[in-house]
């Protein structure tokens, strides 16, 4: 049986046609993963840099909280 550029006998397995699919150099793209980037986001009509120095701001303010607690007498520790 002659592919697209790949020969595997009539009377193959399974497994050996799909072995000399992986082998073949045309089928490389489906073997190895492809490096890209995708960004979906919703502006508002702000630029993004605005949008970035609020959100700073507004994560900045949660680290600034602290909750004290003061151990009393007839409290257990664990």
């Amino acid at each position: 049986m002659n592919g697209e550029g790949f020969q595997v006998p009539p009377d193959a397995e399974p497994l050996e046609f799909l072995m000399a699919v992986m082998r073949d150099n045309t089928a490389a793209q489906y073997r190895h993963a492809k490096l890209g980037v995708a960004v979906t986001t919703v502006l508002n009509g702000q630029d993004f840099a605005s949008l970035l120095e609020k959100a700073i701001e507004r994560s900045q303010g949660v680290y600034e909280k602290v909750i004290e607690h003061h151990q009393t007498e007839g409290e257990n520790r664990e």
